[in-house]
């Protein structure tokens, strides 16, 4: 039977409680999300690990802005998956970019290669990217579990319609997020299918405002 896990991207422990609380299975961890987030600090990272009973996923991002580093801020990132890794975290969310826009698959498989066994997901840098269908492709051959996208749609809801579904190797996603939802959201079971949903009231138990994203399993 297909399940639905849902994770609340959050920036303190006491809203990664009340996630919990509310019923999210998975919790990503940044700070500064009216920036779209960055690498949260090695303490809050421990201290949610250490309060929560789901996975906690980290957000590794060395600043705001683009997805296009230079060699000392992928230095930063290499340092902080594995500080991740010490603090207990299940996984890291990473995401970087060429210039083009294309994949800096190097970058991802190096990352991947550090963080084992943590997960890795890529974050939505992946809906800055040209074509999305030979990148998801690459990021599942890289080692990459989870891919967080919009559908290159500014909502997820709005890059669920059919025509924004994403494709891989000519099929498409299928599937349907049962809430309150009157679009289907696209999704194949095998390969990474996660859709956050930038919908501030999808959790009213959870602070207004903040972004959760659903995995169909």
């Amino acid at each position: 039977m297909t399940s639905v896990l849902v994770e609340a991207c959050v920036e303190t422990v006491e809203d990664a409680l009340r996630a919990e609380a509310a019923g999210c299975g998975r919790i990503e961890l940044c700070v500064s999300l009216h920036e779209g987030g960055v690498t949260p600090g090695i303490g809050l990272i421990a201290a949610c690990v250490e309060a929560l009973s789901i996975p906690v996923h980290v957000l590794v991002r060395p600043r705001a802005g683009d997805f296009v580093y230079s060699t000392r801020e992928i230095d930063v990132i290499y340092r902080e998956v594995m500080a991740c890794k010490t603090a207990g975290a299940a996984g890291v969310v990473i995401g970087m970019l060429h210039a083009d826009g294309r994949v800096d698959i190097d970058r991802v498989e190096e990352c991947v290669t550090a963080a084992r066994p943590l997960t890795v997901a890529f974050h939505r840098a992946f809906d800055r990217v040209p074509d999305q269908r030979a990148a998801l492709v690459e990021v599942i051959e890289a080692g990459v579990s989870i891919v967080l996208t919009s559908g290159a749609a500014p909502t997820a809801l709005d890059g669920a319609a059919p025509g924004a579904a994403i494709l891989i190797r000519g099929e498409p996603f299928r599937g349907r997020f049962r809430r309150s939802f009157s679009r289907p959201v696209p999704f194949k079971p095998g390969v990474p299918d996660s859709i956050r949903f930038d919908m501030p009231d999808v959790l009213h138990r959870f602070r207004r405002g903040h972004r959760i994203m659903v995995q169909v399993q």
